[in-house]
């Protein structure tokens, strides 16, 4: 029997223990996620320079690595970052954007799951692509649904033990046999810069639960908060979109 946690009060815990994320990430919305790691509680580091990233992510309570403007340099962080806090036991997301399109990217992509990501997040094409099941989708885009991409999901999850969470209109998250469905998605996500920004509320989430989170605590209740914030963008058609997450 699966137990359903509020999304309070993993809020609350969030904000009382404020956990140290590190972050990896696409250089468009570096800015937008360290404010929204503040915003909630968490405690956001941008260290993505070689030398530095591995032993961050030892230490941290969680770590990203986003795909979205893969430099050299960051490229060798996220190789460093992600074989770290795997064997420090700390959590860590993957979030392969553009993966399946791009060579360097999936080939990167790749190479991180062998290194057990805590969460894997994505769209549809995205997640497809990771599972070496398709070509990727129309840049950030997707070009699938959301129910085409949840076998390669279920298989990414059996092989990696991994928490895939897919992103669209309905979003699925998947953990093993379990498969939750969160609705509120919204078009204007994809008119927004850093509409991606789901994975970045997911990992501080996780973080409160070590290396193998539960999906109710993780993933399902940052999930149902986004959805919320999207509905109510779309209701008052407003591109003011980063007022009503936290």
């Amino acid at each position: 029997m699966v137990t359903l946690v509020p999304a309070r009060q993993i809020s609350a815990e969030i904000r009382e223990k404020s956990p140290l994320v590190g972050c990896i990430t696409n250089s468009v919305v570096t800015n937008y996620t360290a404010n929204l790691l503040l915003a909630v509680g968490a405690a956001p580091a941008m260290v993505d320079i070689v030398g530095e990233a591995g032993l961050f992510a030892g230490v941290a309570n969680a770590t990203l690595i986003n795909l979205g403007t893969p430099t050299p340099e960051q490229r060798q962080a996220a190789l460093e970052a992600a074989p770290s806090a795997h064997e420090a036991g700390r959590t860590w997301v993957l979030d392969p954007v553009a993966v399946g399109l791009l060579p360097v990217r999936t080939a990167l992509a790749k190479e991180l799951l062998a290194h057990w990501p805590t969460v894997i997040r994505g769209n549809a094409s995205e997640i497809i692509a990771l599972a070496g099941e398709g070509a990727g989708g129309r840049g950030v885009d997707s070009a699938d649904s959301v129910d085409a991409a949840i076998l390669a999901a279920q298989a990414l999850s059996d092989a990696y033990g991994s928490i895939v969470a897919i992103s669209g209109e309905v979003d699925a998250i998947v953990q093993g046999d379990t498969l939750v469905r969160v609705a509120g998605g919204s078009a204007l996500l994809t008119k927004v810069t850093g509409g991606r920004l789901r994975p970045r509320r997911t990992y501080w989430r996780c973080s409160l639960h070590g290396r193998r989170p539960p999906l109710w605590r993780g993933c399902r209740p940052r999930h149902v908060r986004c959805g919320l914030g999207k509905r109510c963008c779309s209701l008052h058609r407003s591109g003011h979109f980063w007022r009503v997450l936290p």
